[in-house]
């Protein structure tokens, strides 16, 4: 009977090879392309956050010009009625101020020809009647100085080369205006040009958001998009903003350039 010690059991005969132990697997390094991916979409929403609140304040500065367009309009109508107003109040007076200058002229040219006739009638020898004419003369005078004193403007009558008196209506109205002008607004013309200029102002800021909804728009699809477009849509939509930025500064400088 023979005996194997258990050493001899367990080794392992010559000639066969031994399979090698196995190596742990080491853990995959992240790839670049993800965190460059997750970088972006970061990038990505800060620009969308600031182009939203962009969009936002441009949206209050045209509601806000709007708004002054609105009063503008307002103040030019009001400025018109009351120019309406105050032209009617003085050519009621005018209007009675030139009745009483007719009156005033009327007795003056009455006055001339009875003292022509008067002179003639002195040649003629006829000294009664030419007296009698030399009264009425007097009369239309008196007549002719009291409708003059009943005058509310007679700084306005002016008199010619040749003796002839007439009223400056024209310059009766100008003057009026301007002393007018003086405690209220009575130019209607710059109230409606600063609203015109408002108004225009106002559409090209509504110009300047439509621009920046684009931006947004573009933006957002690169934030959704994972494939090669997402750098088109993040060009486009950077573009789009920073062409509103340029064009809204200019639209802002131009309306402070034309107020001073």
């Amino acid at each position: 009977m023979s005996f194997h010690s258990p050493a001899a059991e367990k080794k392992p005969a010559e000639g066969v090879e031994q399979p090698e132990p196995a190596t742990p697997e080491k853990p995959a390094a992240p790839k670049k392309e993800g965190c460059l991916s997750r970088h972006l979409e970061t990038v990505i929403a800060i620009w969308i956050a600031i182009v939203t609140v962009t969009g936002a304040f441009v949206a209050w500065r045209a509601s806000t010009v709007g708004s002054n367009a609105a009063d503008a309009d307002r103040q030019g109508i009001l400025s018109a009625v009351s120019r309406e107003r105050v032209q009617t109040d003085h050519r009621t007076r005018l209007h009675n101020d030139l009745r009483i200058f007719t009156d005033y002229i009327q007795n003056r040219e009455m006055a001339s020809l009875l003292e022509q006739d008067a002179q003639k009638l002195g040649e003629m020898g006829q000294t009664e009647q030419a007296e009698s004419l030399w009264r009425e003369v007097e009369t239309y005078e008196d007549l002719a100085d009291s409708a003059y004193g009943f005058l509310d403007y007679p700084q306005y009558v002016k008199e010619d080369n040749e003796g002839r008196k007439t009223y400056d209506v024209e310059g009766y109205l100008q003057a009026s205006l301007a002393i007018e002008a003086r405690v209220q607004d009575l130019n209607p013309d710059d109230d409606f040009q600063e609203a015109d200029r408002l108004h225009l102002q106002g559409q090209r800021l509504v110009g300047i958001v439509i621009l920046l909804a684009v931006a947004l728009l573009f933006l957002t699809l690169a934030q959704i998009t994972q494939s090669f477009p997402r750098y088109i849509f993040v060009t486009i939509g950077l573009f789009a903003f920073l062409a509103a930025l340029v064009i809204g500064a200019v639209i802002e400088v131009a309306a402070l350039s034309q107020q001073f």
